[in-house]
């Protein structure tokens, strides 16, 4: 058996096994048997006698039958991998991902033909041929989760959606989930990533708004569950912090993560059951220091109002609550929001011109905007022209639109109309256009548009589109999508992709962060790269690891 030092390998299934390696004392093997697998979960770490690697600060629980210092991450059924170093390792994948994973990355064999293995193989360090035969030859594994899954050791998270990376090839991409944790604010799932990198002389400060819902109890309807604003932060863009509970506002450290906005408590208001970001800015400018100016915020906030769309057959059946097919869902009335803040955590709401409070309101009946606005995306053309980019349902055409609003100061807007709706039938977006996010052409003139494409089965992309003056005339990129869902059924986005968010980087490169939905309806955050600046194609990162 080939041994890594420093490191614990822990298998969790059924009849829980696993094996670790000792830097002083060579590879050593720990059996978990059905009937002493509560043992690792239950021993005392301060009972537990020291083992060469048991001074480590990065352990959560001990092998109950050698003492040795595991990494216990999520759930009784999911077990982790650690080290001593500067990296804490933790597992999360099931056992079709194990196979491949430990054919490529993982020095790992099977202990013996048994896969439960036995509580008195005590020679099992040393009896290296009896455990020759490698994981994937060994048909009779029973596993439920084995993988690994890598985190800064300062990160306490302990849980898929812990805010950390995944290296393992059948999560290409993945960032984070929602939070299990069962008080947490983000414990049922997560919506609408808004990422921003900030520059300044002396660190690189990332901050990703997103929305969250909690339930109380685990038969509690989701649809009454209010959606509120939270905030993570990280240092690359890579591996995040975030917090469960809301931020203490009389705290100002500059590391709060949490629930930042929740949702109204004034019943005559837009915002009572959603509140969800669409865009963050700095008025002064987008790239500057993190702790100057004010934060603006634009989202799309809901109520209780409920709303009908006809021909509801034709609308997919992953798209965001408010705009649901399904008749058990209740499709709610939404409209743009603004709120500010100095430092991106403390945000005060602007009651703005509508009597609800909100930035405007939806369209006159007969108009393409009359059943919701949505996702608000705001654009700095001139000192006072800005211009909000935001998608509806046009009834009369039958699909997602994407129209636009302009201001003198961000908070009085006029509309002006629809730009996009649906592509030609067959189209990846014959059914619509939405989430939109225009920046200027960063190889050429104009703007462009990376969107949510919507096909009419339902299956959603995202597009490019351009134009000169950011106003008319917007121009499908190509007739493909630039990004779709993954094509293994098993992948976390497999399902569905959603709000994608567009930030820059050094040279030519940009990444693309989103919302995926699986095969279960589980949503989470992703990112891939674009490399050459053409915004054509990107590719789900390999690896996160940074």
């Amino acid at each position: 058996m080939e041994s890594s030092a420093n490191l614990v390998y822990a298998v969790s299934s059924p009849g829980n096994y696993g094996f670790h390696a000792s830097k002083a004392e060579g590879t050593h093997i720990c059996h978990f048997s059905p009937s002493n697998r509560r043992g690792y979960t239950q021993q005392p770490a301060a009972q537990a006698s020291e083992c060469s690697e048991g001074k480590s600060p990065f352990f959560l629980q001990r092998c109950g039958m050698c003492a040795s210092p595991l990494a216990m991450v999520s759930s009784p059924l999911s077990f982790g991998i650690k080290s001593s170093g500067k990296d804490l390792w933790r597992s999360h994948l099931n056992r079709s991902q194990f196979y491949k994973y430990a054919q490529a990355v993982a020095p790992i064999r099977a202990l013996d033909s048994n896969p439960y293995g036995t509580a008195d193989r005590s020679d099992a360090a040393s009896d290296e041929n009896s455990h020759s035969e490698n994981l994937e030859n060994n048909k009779d594994f029973d596993g439920s989760y084995v993988g690994i899954h890598k985190v800064k050791p300062d990160d306490t998270s302990n849980s898929l959606g812990g805010g950390t990376s995944l290296l393992a090839e059948e999560m290409h991409g993945f960032v984070f989930g929602s939070n299990q944790e069962s008080d947490a604010w983000d414990n049922v799932s997560v919506y609408a990533p808004v990422v921003r990198r900030y520059l300044s002389d002396n660190e690189e400060r990332w901050m990703l708004w997103y929305s969250g819902k909690h339930r109380e109890n685990e038969g509690e309807s989701v649809n009454g569950s209010k959606e509120v604003t939270g905030l993570a932060i990280s240092s690359n863009g890579v591996h995040w912090k975030r917090g469960k509970g809301g931020i203490d506002n009389s705290d100002q450290s500059a590391d709060l993560v949490g629930e930042v906005l929740g949702c109204s408590d004034n019943w005559w208001a837009f915002d009572t059951l959603i509140t969800r970001p669409s865009d963050v800015l700095i008025m002064s400018c987008l790239k500057s220091r993190a702790t100057a100016g004010v934060y603006w915020m634009y989202y799309t906030g809901g109520c209780s109002e409920e709303v009908e769309i006809l021909k509801p057959e034709k609308l997919p059946s992953d798209l965001p609550d408010f705009e649901y097919k399904d008749s058990n869902i209740i499709i709610r009335r939404t409209r743009p929001g603004l709120a500010m803040s100095h430092d991106g955590r403390s945000w005060a709401r602007i009651e703005c011109d509508h009597y609800s409070g909100a930035l405007f309101d939806v369209g006159q009946e007969g108009e393409w905007d009359s059943l919701f606005i949505a996702d608000p995306h705001v654009v700095f053309f001139t000192t006072d022209d800005l211009r909000l980019y935001y998608h509806s349902y046009d009834l009369k055409a039958g699909c997602f639109s994407i129209g636009y609003a302009r201001s003198r100061e961000g908070m009085k807007w006029v509309k002006f109309g629809k730009l996009i709706g649906g592509g030609p039938p067959g189209s990846f977006d014959e059914l619509g256009v939405k989430s939109p996010q225009v920046i200027p052409n960063p190889i050429g003139e104009g703007f462009l548009m990376i969107y949510e494409g919507v096909a009419a089965d339902g299956r959603t992309s995202f597009g490019l589109a351009q134009s000169k003056d950011g106003l008319s005339n917007w121009t499908r990129c190509s007739r493909g999508p630039v990004f779709t869902v993954a094509d293994d059924p098993n992948a976390w986005d497999s399902h569905g992709i959603h709000n994608p968010c567009l930030v820059q980087m050094d040279g030519n490169e940009w990444r693309l962060y989103y919302q995926g939905i699986d095969s279960n309806g589980k949503a989470g955050f992703g990112m891939a790269v674009c490399a050459d600046g053409t915004l054509l194609k990107f590719e789900r990162c390999h690896s996160l690891h940074l």
